[in-house]
């Protein structure tokens, strides 16, 4: 296990959570996207879906890793390149 995600990780005490910015791109880096997220995205016709999800997996607890990307109120064109912010949220199961 990689020293930062271990001292994330020791700083969460109840899961799901809310990460800081800093701490959710330091994961991303660590974490596998997960394909069949996208895939069940893309199958369930979601236009614009902007939501991704990545995976880690040790010792059987696989950690997951959601990126959602915010924006104005009343945006109609939704892309990462209008997007305001990004939210990261940590779940283990």
């Amino acid at each position: 296990m990689k020293k930062e995600f271990l001292e994330i990780l020791m700083k969460k005490n109840d899961f799901p959570c809310k990460l800081d910015k800093r701490d959710g791109e330091l994961l991303k880096k660590l974490f596998k996207k997960d394909i069949k997220f996208g895939a069940d995205s893309a199958n369930r016709k979601k236009v614009n879906d902007l939501e991704f999800r990545y995976i880690y997996e040790e010792e059987g607890i696989k950690y997951i890793l959601l990126e959602e990307y915010t924006f104005k109120e009343g945006e109609t064109f939704l892309s990462l390149e209008n997007s305001v912010g990004v939210d990261y949220y940590f779940n283990k199961i």
